[in-house]
């Protein structure tokens, strides 16, 4: 096989893939970066020059971010604030300015059309006053805060069918001043005011609560409400689903910042509604002084944050958070005292098949076992915001050694902590410490913090964990997590592109708790189903002419037996379709693997017997194709160094479109020295390794994203290519481990 000159480029640390790009094209200093996009999204700079608005796109001073109907953005600032966007909305950083050594500490916005919720940074935390956000008709002072605003221009908005055009304004926690060219009025939490688009002063209107809701809760309420408008069959549907639950029933999280588990003996007592939603509980009254109970006392919300994962033995996890207005605190020992007033959000964990530790050892339990993370809140608090890339738990139970590693991003850095056990050493970190105080946490460098305590659910299969962390200054950030028991050999699992207004990766497993796919008997994916939460967002996909074939195909068996598919289905050859069963037709085509073997977490890497150096070499997968390019891969190797995780990987691919034909484009990760910090197998998993053909003057670029296949022997993954003028093109590729090469004395 032709290999590439891994000698070509001298190895250096390598820029974000999209960083590298703009950063020709701006002078200024990164204002922030999408953290998710789905859909149509696109970036416009104050040159009204488009771009695509992908996940990862850097964002500066002037851009606006637009977004398409039925699209999601959410927005990381520099100083860590979070905006989020949905459909049809249009959002301009004005200005964002914020370095700590130059003293610099300014941010504004404006929101031009559609929805945005905001929760403020270190900008808003430390200087309020300096931080604004404005409407058509509207400013918007923060005094250190989360709220949603939903700006309708005159022609309206069909997200917001016969809603009066105007700004409408609902603070969810802390303080803002609203003022129209009429008059202001200070927020407190709850309320919502707007201003017609015509001007005005601000007016309250607590009855227009229902537009910030997602459709989908409204329709869960109305089906426990029995309403009569709905199938019988949609309410049987629903209802089950609602209603189901299995084992014994453990609940944990968080009440305003302090740590609650049925197993540490803190909570006596809690109530569910039929959801299996949190609603109220009953904790040990001398952490509140005398205060322990605990309701949600408004009758008209919705937790946010949810989620659900259903085990395989067919236990379920649910996880939200209620804001702090729609619950309190009560002393159910002196009905006199007044009602507590939180200051911090409710987040909540509740699981089917918990065991207390008695019953963990005594379950029969034997050998290590490797738990990944599936699901979970958000962990925020006045640390920050920070969102959960990767995580992991390896349990002795012979021992009850226990090692956790947590990888968190704040939206500038990612910071991977551990508890520092490779060893399962149970001195260290041991399982009766996480039932009863919590495993402590670090990150390399020490400076950030985290404690992880929980108890085994599902029986056995799973793992329910509160989450702390804290820089050792008084701040901390707080949210739940859940782990799934990984079996040893892999899972079989899918990969690749689907169209969603644009290209979605996926990974399905366990890792990936929102994507489940479903092969037909010739390995073809022909099911994709996938969480959803706006009504023109399609949860499934599903082919449409299975026995048609797909557009591309192909296959390869590893050297243990295990094998991989790959193929490619057209845009006439399957469909999207809606949470509400509407047919959603695709922009694009679905490109696929499904591998066995599938080890969705570095932490089964061991046991799968993967230690030293290896390569893997190209040996097949789809061609990679954009709405106006086309390449096919030549040649191509993953270098991975299980000791130390580092990385370095190469691409030989061909441009079908050019004319005359080009040779082919040499990328690579530049990472011939193998430095962990360049590339490594957690980038892999989580936002891929970065390739370019030029790291002085690179013109394209590649993202390989992806996991190791039958059982280590192989990598499957997907590949991203972007040229200079950001057109994209996407497909999926196969690589096996080469034999060791055998030294002859």
């Amino acid at each position: 096989m032709n290999r590439i000159n891994r000698n070509r480029y001298v190895a250096s640390a390598m820029a974000l893939l999209l960083g590298v790009m703009t950063a020709a094209l701006h002078a200024a200093e990164q204002a922030g970066k999408i953290l998710y996009a789905r859909g149509s999204v696109s970036i416009v700079d104050v040159q009204d020059s488009a771009r695509g608005g992908r996940t990862g796109a850097p964002l500066y001073e002037g851009d606006r971010i637009v977004t398409g109907t039925g699209a999601i953005a959410q927005i990381r600032l520099s100083d860590g604030a979070l905006v989020a966007l949905r459909g049809s909305s249009d959002y301009q950083i004005e200005t964002q300015q914020y370095d700590e050594e130059e003293g610099l500490y300014e941010q504004a916005g404006k929101l031009f059309t559609g929805w945005m919720r905001s929760i403020t940074g270190a900008i808003g935390q430390k200087y309020p006053q300096k931080v604004s956000q404005s409407t058509t008709v509207a400013t918007i002072g923060i005094r250190g805060t989360t709220y949603q605003v939903i700006s309708i221009p005159p022609e309206g908005l069909p997200e917001y069918p016969g809603e009066e055009p105007g700004t409408y304004v609902l603070l969810e926690e802390g303080q803002v001043e609203i003022t129209g060219d009429a008059g202001s009025r200070l927020l407190k939490p709850g309320d919502i005011v707007f201003i017609p688009a015509a001007g005005g002063a601000p007016q309250l209107r607590p009855e227009k609560n229902g537009i910030f809701k997602r459709p989908g809760r409204r329709i869960v309420r109305e089906v426990l409400e029995g309403r009569e408008e709905f199938s019988e069959e949609v309410n049987r549907t629903l209802i089950e689903t609602l209603l189901a639950r299995r084992g014994q029933t453990v609940a944990m999280g968080f009440v305003d910042g302090v740590r609650f588990a049925t197993a540490n003996g803190i909570l006596t007592r809690f109530d569910l509604d039929a959801g299996r939603v949190l609603t109220g509980m009953q904790i040990d009254d001398s952490i509140f002084d005398g205060y322990d109970s605990f309701a949600v006392t408004n009758s008209e919300a919705f937790p946010y944050d949810t989620g659900r994962h259903v085990f395989a033995n067919g236990d379920v996890a649910n996880w939200g958070t209620w804001a702090i207005y729609d619950y309190q605190g009560f002393n159910t020992s002196d009905s006199l005292a007044e009602p507590f007033v939180p200051l911090q959000d409710w987040k909540w964990l509740v699981a089917g098949g918990g065991l207390s530790p008695s019953a963990v050892s005594s379950a029969g339990f034997t050998g290590v076992a490797t738990y990944h993370g599936v699901g979970g809140t958000p962990i925020s608090g006045t640390l920050g915001f920070y969102d959960v890339k990767d995580a992991g738990i390896n349990l002795d139970f012979a021992t009850g050694g226990m090692d956790i590693n947590l990888v968190v991003s704040d939206g500038v850095v990612t910071y991977e902590l551990s508890a520092g056990n490779s060893a399962l050493d149970p001195s260290t970190a041991s399982l009766q410490q996480f039932y009863q105080n919590g495993v402590s946490l670090a990150d390399a460098a020490a400076s950030l913090f985290g404690s992880m305590e929980g108890a085994l659910i599902a029986g056995g299969y799973g793992i329910g964990a509160t989450i702390d962390l804290f820089d050792g200054f008084g701040n901390n950030a707080t949210g739940v997590g859940v782990f799934e028991r990984l079996p040893t050999g892999g899972v079989r699992a899918a990969l690749g592109f689907v169209d969603n207004f644009g290209q979605i990766p996926f990974l399905a497993g366990p890792q990936r708790a929102t994507v489940t796919p479903g092969a037909d008997a010739s390995r073809l994916l022909t099911r994709l189903e996938m969480e959803g939460g706006f009504s023109t967002e399609p949860v499934l996909y599903r082919v449409l002419t299975p026995n048609e074939g797909p557009l591309e195909y192909g296959a390869h068996t590893f050297s243990n037996g295990n094998r991989v598919d790959w193929g490619i289905w057209s845009t006439s050859d399957y469909e999207g379709v809606d949470e509400f069963g509407f047919s959603v037709t695709p922009q694009t085509d679905w490109k696929w693997s499904v591998a066995d073997g599938v080890l969705l977490s570095p932490l089964q890497f061991a046991s799968a017997g993967l230690f030293g150096t290896a390569t893997y070499d190209y040996v097949g997968g789809t061609s990679l194709a954009g709405a106006s390019s086309l390449y096919t891969v030549q040649d191509g190797f993953i270098d991975v160094d299980f000791a130390t995780g580092a990385i370095n990987a190469g691409l030989d691919i061909l441009d079908q479109v050019a004319v005359p034909g080009p040779a082919p484009w040499t990328l690579s990760a530049n990472n011939g020295g193998m430095d962990p910090g360049i590339a490594n197998i957690g980038q892999l998993y989580r936002d891929g390794i970065n390739l370019n053909d030029n790291p002085g003057n690179p013109v394209l670029f590649a993202n390989i994203q992806g996991a190791f296949v039958a059982n280590g022997e192989g990598i499957a993954s997907n590949v991203t290519i972007q040229d200079s003028q950001f057109n994209e093109a996407t497909g999926v590729a196969v690589f096996e481990k080469a034999p060791a090469q055998v030294v002859v004395p």
